[in-house]
């Protein structure tokens, strides 16, 4: 009998594990690190989930369905990911399906962001580098740690960079990425002069596994 009721039990708790759900096209869903439905679900753009996360204690994931978000993203949550509906293909895949692609231009400026499976593009790269509208650089400045950048497409127009890592951005991990467009630069460094030529301001970055 205690052996019948102990079986039970464990086939009640192996049917306890929600799988992570599928979001539409033009549709978000933040969910929590058990891939439960947390906050003000569905959202129709990335950057008012990743705001909603920010009280969600349990939030986790930002899960991003295929569409064209036009929009650029901040990322200010420690710990957060975004994941596309391509999230684990490599970005020379055969295998990517549609995709949910967003503009570059917001920052990274917590520790622990990983993005994972989008189309980043470069606004230049759709509007053309003279446009008038484009005042300053449109890159993200890295400034958190250990971010992940991986499985992902970017479309950089020529002279134009990605991803800025700056002072602090220790750890940063960019690969199974595929580079396209005119030209510029999948990841660029701090710029001016270093306060003392023997400090070395990032540490430990891996660029590794991307077509360019």
């Amino acid at each position: 009998m205690v052996l019948s009721m102990v079986a039970m039990g464990a086939a009640g708790f192996a049917g306890t594990a929600v799988a992570e759900p599928e979001p539409d096209s033009d549709q978000v869903l933040l969910l929590d690190d058990e891939n439960n439905e947390v906050g003000d679900n569905p959202y129709d753009n990335i950057q008012d989930a990743i705001e909603d996360a920010e009280g969600e204690e349990d939030a986790h994931t930002v899960l991003v369905g295929s569409g064209e978000y036009e929009e650029s993203v901040t990322v200010d949550i420690e710990g957060l990911t975004l994941e596309g509906p391509n999230a684990g293909i490599a970005g020379d895949s055969d295998e990517r399906g549609a995709e949910a692609s967003f503009d570059v231009g917001g920052d990274i400026s917590a520790d622990n962001v990983t993005i994972d499976g989008f189309e980043l593009r470069n606004i230049t790269a759709v509007s053309g580098p003279d446009d008038p509208l484009i005042d300053d650089d449109p890159f993200s400045v890295v400034t958190g740690e250990n971010t992940v950048i991986r499985n992902t497409v970017a479309d950089v127009f020529d002279d134009a960079e990605l991803v800025r890592l700056e002072d602090g951005s220790d750890g940063t991990v960019i690969t199974q990425n595929e580079f396209t467009g005119d030209g510029g630069t999948f990841a660029g460094a701090i710029d001016g002069p270093r306060p003392d030529p023997d400090d070395q301001l990032i540490d430990g970055v891996q660029i590794t596994d991307n077509t360019f």
